[in-house]
């Protein structure tokens, strides 16, 4: 029997750059693809649409999507706080609404909208809690679902106990984030990536690292291509921690680019991760990832990967294996599919 799926995709920005799973363009757009994948699978008829948020109304194109902005009502240039016009519109005749960066004022009125049109919403949880009234005022509690992108956001989650919860991290574009033989490993080089210029944790890094080695951060200024050449040639990936008041206490906890750790593993790099977040437990096996809790630790870790301590002959093949069956797009189109499913039951 064949089940039939309309699910609307609403995030509050209009232009493309990469992040944690499913957080912003890229990510809503290979969450699509996810889905689309393991619902042919399924048997599941998925019908999905796309609106974010921009200076003015238009239609665009996002790879085979179509994706309608909808003009900012909001004088604010954050685009946390932004509010789409005419949105009643768009959320008519789907049966669920998914809600991207909802721990927001943007996420808060969407979660209005859908509420006074008798349409369940879910939540996307990336961890960067901006929104009382979505934590605490009542907008994960009246959700029908709360979908985490780590365990470390879990915390920020007020839900009631039947509310449908999951931490769902993907997916990996791991058709592109391929091992390539031909280019060796330098295990001098120590990878890590930056959301921005000051991201307090490249500079816990930058004070563990061992004498021998250097340290290459990601950032804007690399496109796609020379991530995967970096990808490749890093000796050791390291997921870099920060502070975050995201709870009642300040807790140090990894940024929220676990994709893109996760695609350096695809390419058969080993993880370097804070203990403090998701990345260990994601990946929990010490033949992958090892962790950390101190910059003496990383250190320690860090001289393992120079002197040839670790990882094994091995790694590539076994890193490239369980970055394919945890986060690539078939498994984890099928978790988000199973997820829908639970919170439309």
């Amino acid at each position: 029997m064949v089940i039939d799926i309309s699910v609307v995709h609403v995030m509050p920005t209009a232009a493309v750059g990469y992040s944690a799973a499913a957080s912003d363009e890229l990510g809503v757009a290979g969450l699509i693809s996810a889905t689309r994948l393991a619902a042919a699978v399924l048997g599941v008829r998925l019908r999905t649409s796309v609106v974010m948020v921009g200076s003015e109304a238009r239609v665009m194109g996002f790879g085979d999507l179509e994706v309608t902005i909808l003009r900012n009502l909001s004088n604010s240039p954050d685009p946390q706080k932004s509010i789409p016009a005419e949105l009643d519109s768009r959320l008519t005749g789907f049966d669920l609404v998914h809600i991207h960066q909802g721990v927001s004022i943007f996420g808060e009125f969407v979660a209005a909208r859908a509420l006074s049109l008798g349409i369940p919403y879910i939540v996307t949880d990336w961890g960067l809690a901006s929104s009382r009234v979505m934590i605490f005022g009542g907008g994960f509690e009246l959700a029908a679902g709360v979908l985490s992108t780590s365990e470390s956001s879990r915390c920020s989650s007020n839900v009631r106990p039947f509310t449908a919860t999951a931490v769902i991290v993907g997916p990996v574009h791991t058709a592109f984030s391929v091992p390539d033989p031909q280019v060796q490993r330098d295990p001098a080089m120590v990878l890590t990536a930056a959301r921005s210029g000051d991201d307090p944790g490249i500079e816990k890094i930058m004070r563990a690292i061992p004498a021998g080695m250097s340290l290459v951060v990601l950032d804007s200024r690399y496109g796609e291509a020379a991530k995967l050449h970096m990808y490749r040639r890093a000796g050791v990936y390291v997921q870099s921690p920060e502070q975050n008041e995201l709870c009642s206490d300040a807790t140090d906890r990894p940024d929220l680019l676990e994709l893109i750790a996760l695609d350096a593993l695809s390419t058969g790099a080993p993880l370097a991760v804070s203990s403090a977040g998701s990345l260990s437990g994601l990946v929990n096996d010490e033949r992958l990832a090892r962790s950390f809790s101190t910059s003496e630790g990383l250190t320690v870790l860090l001289e393992g990967v120079r002197d040839g301590m670790w990882p094994a002959v091995d790694h590539s093949a076994r890193a490239r294996r369980h970055a394919v069956d945890g986060f690539g797009y078939r498994s984890v189109g099928r978790k988000v599919i199973d997820f829908y499913l639970q919170v439309l039951r």
